[in-house]
Formats: structure tokens, sequence, C-alpha cells
């Protein structure tokens, strides 16, 4: 992870830690569920990879906004898709 790379995870973390008034366990747990796999900041632009989205992107875009105005970036999201999507599930009928 570079020098920027790490920057933009602390500020992330801190919008979380700050938007959970400070409770560690619970930012902690709302930047886990939020599936945040990986983050990039270009110029302006903080690109985020994450499995859920909506959960990023919050009720009617209200947790993203707060969230780029928090760290001073334009957030663009990249949705990113687990193997376990593509598993098919077992049917103990088929055996």
């Amino acid at each position: 992870m570079t020098k920027n790379q790490k920057e933009l995870a602390e500020q992330i973390g801190l919008f979380y830690l700050s938007k959970c008034e400070g409770n560690y366990d619970k930012a902690r747990e709302e930047i886990e569920r939020s599936g945040i796999t990986n983050i990039l900041p270009i110029k302006d632009i903080a690109v985020i990879w994450t499995r859920r989205p909506g959960i990023l992107i919050g009720k009617r875009g209200e947790n993203i906004e707060k969230l780029e105005s928090f760290i001073h970036y334009k957030i663009h999201i990249i949705e990113e898709e687990s193997i376990l999507d593509y598993i098919i599930p077992y049917n103990d009928e088929l055996d």
C-alpha cells in the first residue's frame, strides 16, 4: 500500500470513527460491512472497490456524500464481485 493509499484509508477510518461517535468497535464493524477491498487516490478522486456498494452509498446517497465531504475527494465506486457469487448451490436431490 502506498503512502497516499494509507493516508486515504486513515481518513476513511476517521470518518467512520466520527460517524460512530468514537466507538471503535462499531466503526470497525461498519467498515467491514461496507465490503471495501481496495482504495486508490488519483488526483482529487478516490476510487473505492467494494463488494457492497449499497452499504457504502447509504440511503439516498447520504453516506457517500458525507464521506466525500469529510475526505475532500470525489468518490468513484467499483463493485467487486466475489468468487462466491459464482458457486452453484449444492442440491442433495441431484445425487
